[in-house]
């Protein structure tokens, strides 16, 4: 845990925005060896779809991100499941696991289902089909043979290499806040991982709908993670900033209104008490995004570990 120091463990997003200047790979190196000697718990990827975004792969990122660091966590916020299929999925999870040497957490959500045909992963029931991708995933990672039989894939006497570093294999937290996905998590999920565009009153709303489902799956409340990503700017005026990052917000979630939800902006003491409240939500994770300042932000929020 960070201290705050009951609070929730505060984790940064990587620079995953592909710059046109050469020295994309010096940035990211410079910015996940930074966050580790100031102690932040984890470094964050996201998955797009398809788009003029030139974000970089999130898988391949932290395999590159395994070789610079030592100790600071490795997670996806998250792997985009409706694109993607199972075993090759395992497979990258495992080597990136292996690298870092047990230090990934695996973040998935559905994702956009409008591109999954153009993937080659179209499903009648893409909610199910996370559910079962999960349970794939969890075999492949478990001792050969590798055995799973459901409505979309047969595994039978297989062998899948390699297997992660932690055993029975690395934390899969799910996304999402729909009923649906709130019950995947509750019932499949080592944790869970609230929309990052919700306001504070939704997303306390969801975790609150999280414990009761995992309550009633017979698991314990304390062993689910629940995380969400807050995009920060320290300092400004809140219109101003706002104004400022819609086109952001407009490209990414295809709508420029989630800047003011979505953004924390104020002073440092302001976003510790915003820490503090999405902790006393039920947040035990939270993932900092920088839209700006980004080395000056990592330097400034360091002081509320």
């Amino acid at each position: 845990m960070t201290d705050l120091r009951a609070g929730p463990r505060l984790g940064v997003d990587l620079p995953q925005i592909h710059e046109e200047a050469p020295g994309n790979a010096a940035t990211v190196r410079d910015f996940a060896v930074r966050a580790e000697e100031l102690g932040f718990d984890a470094c964050w990827v996201h998955e797009g779809a398809l788009g003029p975004v030139p974000s970089l792969e999130p898988v391949t990122l932290l395999g590159f991100v395994a070789a610079v660091t030592s100790r600071i966590r490795l997670g996806t916020s998250v792997v985009l499941a409706s694109l993607r299929l199972p075993l090759p999925l395992a497979r990258a999870l495992a080597t990136v696991d292996r690298l870092s040497e047990g230090r990934l957490v695996a973040g998935l959500a559905l994702g956009p289902t409008s591109a999954a045909a153009t993937y080659g992963s179209a499903d009648e029931r893409p909610g199910e089909r996370v559910g079962e991708l999960v349970q794939v995933l969890r075999a492949a990672w478990d001792d050969d043979p590798v055995e799973h039989q459901g409505r979309r894939w047969g595994l039978a006497e297989l062998s899948v290499q390699p297997k992660p570093f932690q055993r029975p294999g690395p934390q899969v937290w799910l996304g999402g806040r729909s009923g649906a996905a709130l019950r995947r998590a509750a019932v499949l999920g080592d944790g869970w991982l609230g929309s990052g565009v919700s306001s504070f009153e939704e997303f306390a709303s969801d975790a609150a709908e999280l414990r009761s489902l995992v309550g009633a799956a017979g698991r314990s409340v304390g062993d689910v993670a629940v995380a969400r990503r807050c995009y920060v700017v320290l300092g400004g005026d809140p219109r101003a900033v706002r104004d400022r990052h819609r086109g952001f917000f407009q490209a990414i979630y295809g709508d420029g209104n989630l800047a003011a939800p979505a953004l924390f902006v104020g002073t440092l003491a302001e976003l510790r008490a915003a820490i503090m409240r999405l902790g006393q939500a039920g947040a035990t994770d939270l993932i900092l995004s920088f839209l700006e300042r980004r080395d000056e932000h990592l330097e400034e929020l360091s002081q509320l570990l």
